[in-house]
């Protein structure tokens, strides 16, 4: 199943180059662990929300089969989930025409093939974010030998789930006019590793590891790969992003807490000290359009609306509408003289209720464990 924004006059150039090799991989892959190819191509004018929704509820799967998913297009977090938002057609970003890569991953599982791989080279930050399209990089112009038994091990004896996108939470994913930097990664190191000249059996988890290394070292470390991988034998249903949880409390949304917290003291404590400039630069980058929709609904990101008592969701509510007023007025003070002075001034308060929701939610979090 390839889904590509080759429209977007972003990702578009890259899509197409990604598009031709992921093509030529999935004929290797067919080719040489003996399976027959089902191909759901779906690209251009084709890629809507509706078309990817029916595909995935229309597929119907047998038990010996293999699941191939990969998208490339634009993504952006939702503070929900460490993977991305899959924004796929449309104008603009929005919840309407995205749709959750965990999610789609999830729904793909429960279609109980033999193995589950899902991968999704697409930006994991704000929805203002563009994609960046570097010039420098050259293609991979390798090839190597390849051998079925590698590729047959893989595929057809080995029993796994995978779930991988291209960069982790808050990072952006790059391309240059040769593809994506992890698709360009994904294709060399699976070519590399499944040839004859890579003389041992590469396990999933060894190439996976060498494809996070690739794409980190051409981004220069700004992109860093994250991976859920699942083994099994017999049950369909154990992967750990199905499991229930004891505890509810999204961990995704509490580490967003930590990290706003974390800046905002820092930035409060320094900002006397910054350039004017700078100081409205480093808060842009910080106030991007999520920050105010995540603490307006806090506890639908937290997870916690039916956890909670009323009176609890109150004070909740409260406390996180009053740091999203706080922060948006800061932000509407960007291009005054004075920004650095009514930055530092107001800053205190949204600041100290972090601080209480975030000692409220850990004491949370430490009871979900006793």
């Amino acid at each position: 199943m390839l889904f590509f924004d080759t429209n977007d006059p972003y990702v578009g150039p890259s899509a197409e180059i990604t598009y031709g090799r992921m093509m030529e991989l999935i004929d290797k892959i067919s080719k040489h662990s003996e399976t027959q190819k089902d191909l759901v191509l779906i690209k251009g004018d084709n890629l809507t929300v509706e078309k990817v929704d029916e595909t995935i509820q229309k597929l119907v799967i047998k038990e010996k089969d293999i699941i191939f998913f990969y998208f490339v297009g634009h993504g952006w977090n939702n503070s929900q989930s460490e993977f991305p938002m899959l924004k796929i057609g449309g104008d603009g970003i929005t919840l309407e025409n995205s749709r959750s890569l965990e999610e789609i991953y999830s729904q793909l599982l429960e279609k109980k093939a033999r193995s589950t791989f899902v991968f999704a080279e697409a930006c994991n930050t704000s929805k203002a974010v563009k994609p960046k399209k570097k010039n420098d990089g050259e293609e991979d112009h390798s090839r190597y030998n390849i051998n079925p038994s590698h590729v047959r091990t893989l595929f057809r004896q080995t029993k796994v789930n995978i779930i991988m996108s291209s960069s982790k939470r808050g990072q952006e994913s790059f391309s240059n006019y040769f593809g994506g930097y992890f698709s360009n990664s994904f294709r060399s190191v699976f070519d590399k590793m499944t040839s004859k000249e890579y003389l041992e059996q590469p396990s999933w988890d060894e190439i996976l590891v060498e494809i996070q290394e690739a794409t980190r070292e051409v981004s220069g470390d700004k992109q860093n790969p994250i991976l859920n991988i699942d083994y099994y034998e017999t049950d369909h249903t154990n992967s750990s992003l199905l499991a229930n949880k004891e505890c509810p409390l999204n961990m995704t949304a509490f580490n967003k807490v930590s990290e706003d917290l974390f800046f905002l003291n820092k930035y409060w404590k320094e900002i006397l000290n910054y350039e004017k400039d700078f100081a409205t630069e480093t808060y842009e980058t910080f106030y991007q359009i999520e920050v105010q929709e995540f603490y307006d609904h806090l506890l639908e990101k937290l997870n916690l609306i039916e956890h909670l008592s009323d009176a609890d969701k109150k004070w909740y509510n409260n406390t996180a509408k009053e740091v999203s007023t706080y922060l948006k007025t800061i932000n509407k003070y960007k291009e005054e003289d004075t920004f650095k002075s009514k930055a530092f001034s107001k800053l205190s308060i949204p600041i100290d209720n972090l601080k209480q929701l975030h000692g409220k939610l850990d004491e949370f979090r430490k009871r979900c464990r006793e």
